[in-house]
C-alpha cells in the first residue's frame, strides 16, 4: 500500500470515518454474470428535463453486457427515427423495484473518458417521484466523475445542505485510478454517512439534532440510479468526434447493518 493511501487511511480513523464491518457477507450483489439484464431489479432510465437525464434513451445500443460487466454508453444519435437528440446515453435505476437501507454499498466500476462525459453512482429516496428538480428529499452522490479528472466527486444533499452559507461540510473528492476500476462505497447509518473510494474516506458526515429535520433526510430507503450521463452545464459540451464513452459496472454488493 502507498505511503499517501496509508497516511489517508489513519486520518481517516482518527476522524471516526474508518469503514464499518467488512466480514461480513453481502445480503444481495449483482455481478453481472448472466447473458441479460435483470429487469426484476433494473429498468432503465427515461429521459427527462433535468441536465443528467436529457439524453437517455432506452437504445439498446446504449446498453451491453459483456465480460461479465454491465456496460452503459454515451454515443452518437445513430439516425433514431421521432428522436432529435444527437447523443443517447444509457443509465439504470432500481427505483420501485429495489430499496438499500443502512449498510454498506460498494460498486466496482471502470470509467470512460471524454470531454463533456458526467457518469455517476447515485441514490435518490425509493418513495415518492423518481427524481424532483431542486426538492431534494436527500442525495447520496458515491461517484460523479468529470471529462479527464483524476478525482471522482462525492457528495451529500438535503434541502439544509442545498441552502447552507455556514460553510457547512457536505462533499469532497478523492484520487481515482484513471481508465481502470476503482471501488466507491456508501455506508449509511443513523448518525453518519460515510462515503470511500478505494476504502479511502473522502467525507464523514454527521447527523446534527440540533440543526433540525432538514439538516438530515436519510432516515429512510433509498434507489440507486447508475448512468453514463453526457454533455451539462458542469462538466460542458460534448464533443461528438470523442463519443462512444463507456462506464463498465463490475459488480455491486451491499453489507446491510441489521443492528442500525
Amino acid at each position: 500500500m502507498k505511503r499517501a493511501v496509508i497516511l489517508a487511511t489513519a486520518l481517516a480513523m482518527l476522524a471516526g470515518c474508518a469503514s464499518g464491518p467488512k466480514e461480513a457477507e453481502p445480503t444481495w450483489s449483482e455481478e453481472f454474470d448472466s447473458t441479460g439484464i435483470d429487469w426484476s431489479v433494473w429498468s432503465k432510465i427515461p429521459r427527462g428535463t433535468p441536465h443528467w437525464q436529457i439524453h437517455m434513451s432506452d437504445y439498446d445500443g446504449c446498453f451491453e453486457l459483456r465480460d461479465g460487466c454491465l456496460v452503459l454508453k454515451g454515443i452518437v444519435n445513430p439516425g433514431l427515427e421521432g428522436d432529435s437528440s444527437p447523443i443517447l446515453t444509457g443509465g439504470v435505476w432500481t427505483h420501485g423495484k429495489k430499496s438499500f437501507g443502512y449498510g454498506r454499498l460498494e460498486i466496482r466500476a471502470k470509467i470512460g473518458e471524454a470531454t463533456g462525459a458526467w457518469p455517476a453512482l447515485w441514490m435518490m429516496p425509493q418513495e415518492g417521484e423518481p427524481y424532483l428538480e431542486n426538492e431534494y428529499g436527500g442525495e447520496i452522490d458515491i461517484c460523479e466523475k468529470l471529462n479527464f479528472d483524476s478525482i471522482a466527486y462525492q457528495t451529500l444533499h438535503t434541502r439544509y445542505t442545498l441552502n447552507d452559507t455556514t460553510g457547512h461540510v457536505h462533499g469532497a473528492t478523492g484520487d481515482i485510478v484513471r481508465n481502470d476500476f476503482n471501488i466507491y462505497a456508501v455506508e449509511h447509518y443513523r448518525d453518519s454517512i460515510k462515503l470511500f473510494i478505494n476504502d479511502v474516506c473522502t467525507l464523514n458526515y454527521k447527523r446534527q439534532p440540533e440543526l433540525g429535520a432538514l439538516q438530515w433526510s436519510f432516515d429512510k430507503k433509498f434507489a440507486l440510479y447508475v448512468d453514463m450521463q453526457v454533455g451539462a452545464p458542469w462538466p460542458g459540451e460534448a464533443k461528438l468526434d470523442e463519443l462512444p464513452v463507456e462506464m463498465a459496472i463490475d459488480w455491486i454488493r451491499f453489507y446491510e447493518y441489521p443492528d442500525e
